[in-house]
């Protein structure tokens, strides 16, 4: 019924869509009606539909007074950051407005109903309480939460001189869960496009995002079947950015970052000299260790210093391990977080063991593998 519903109103308003809305193993996607070959379009949004926001650099924060580009066009990545954040701002805001206009035949207005719902599982919309759970786990990610959180407050009151609205969280957590951004030169072009969002992520793509002068579209980059789902990649993300942006973690990421509040920072010739080739994943983090001689020209104070840093970063890996099997015993009926908790503790224990490794290296013990 609401996939009825859905295609209805696309074609009102001149979508185009080979493609149904179903239930996979990554929840609710997008999956193919009909055999297609490679560079097929499978979606075709027309632009008019879009929530677009345009913004240029001198439209955000931008470089501080004085500070010059080397080139014309060339951002930094606290510039691009900004510029992403204060369009996706800009984005709720338009997207508020079309979902609560008065007018009926407001695209959104309808469109709406596809959107996930406010009590969704959205780290933005978390409990406090389950927050300060996630914290002893996480306290990066819980961070991230509470200062978007009151960034957002902060943004809203600044740009549109009003008190934040009730749904405001809701509808900002539905925007950078489903928006895109496309970047040329020194601007931001950030879109909601309908029906695009709901198609799924994946590294083992089968699609590409596409746009032509009038259209945003979805392409196929290999040959699909019928009732194969829709994917493209959104990018190489770790599971933590995957998590609080999208409320969804991969079992074998391997752009995967492990980062820890007061955690090693190894000394570089040290460390380089004992981990001297990575595998790539899966699993998350498997390694090729090398234990060798420490090199002679590190004094034995600095070999001693990183010892102790190790040891106390290895308890501070013990503790997170033990927080996040806290949290799994205590909060099993909260899928998605839990899912984050479990490869988190994954990738803890991976760490732990190559510290082991690395602190035998420090203790001088043997050549071996």
């Amino acid at each position: 019924h609401a996939m009825a519903e859905l295609k209805a109103l696309g074609e009102a308003h001149g979508v185009m869509l080979r493609a149904s809305l179903g239930n996979g193993t990554r929840g609710r996607g997008m999956f193919a009606d009909e055999d297609m070959s490679p560079g097929e379009v499978v979606i075709s949004v027309p632009l008019d539909l879009c929530i677009i926001k345009q913004l240029d650099a001198a439209d955000s924060e931008g470089p501080s007074e004085g500070t010059k580009r080397e080139t014309e066009y060339e951002l930094s990545e606290q510039e691009r950051k900004s510029m992403t954040w204060v369009a996706e701002l800009f984005l709720t805001a338009d997207l508020l407005s079309a979902i609560f206009s008065d007018d009926d035949s407001n695209f959104w207005k309808e469109y709406a109903k596809m959107l996930p719902p406010p009590d969704s599982p959205f780290p933005l919309l978390m409990p406090k309480e389950d927050l300060a759970a996630l914290s002893a786990c996480d306290s990066v990610l819980v961070d991230t939460i509470n200062s978007h959180r009151k960034k957002l407050k902060e943004g809203w009151e600044k740009q549109f001189d009003m008190p934040c609205p009730p749904p405001l969280l809701w509808l900002n957590a539905c925007v950078i869960s489903r928006c895109f951004h496309i970047w040329n030169k020194d601007a931001v072009m950030a879109w909601m496009t309908p029906f695009v969002d709901m198609v799924n992520h994946s590294y083992d793509k089968n699609c590409v995002l596409a746009t032509s002068d009038n259209a945003i579209e979805i392409k196929t980059d290999k040959a699909i079947k019928k009732g194969d789902e829709i994917l493209f990649s959104y990018a190489h993300f770790p599971n933590s950015h995957f998590y609080w942006r999208y409320a969804f973690c991969l079992e074998e990421n391997e752009s995967d970052v492990l980062e820890i509040e007061g955690g090693i920072r190894a000394h570089q010739v040290l460390f380089d000299n004992f981990l001297t080739t990575r595998s790539p994943p899966p699993p998350v983090l498997q390694q090729s260790i090398k234990l060798k001689t420490c090199p002679s020209n590190v004094s034995e104070e600095v070999q001693e210093q990183e010892r102790t840093s190790v040891q106390q970063t290895m308890e501070k890996i013990d503790s997170l391990v033990g927080a996040c099997d806290e949290f799994l015993k205590t909060r099993e009926d909260k899928r998605e977080v839990c899912e984050y908790v479990r490869l988190r503790r994954g990738l803890l224990e991976s760490c732990r063991d190559l510290l082991g490794g690395y602190e035998k290296f420090l203790s001088g013990e043997g050549t071996k593998e």
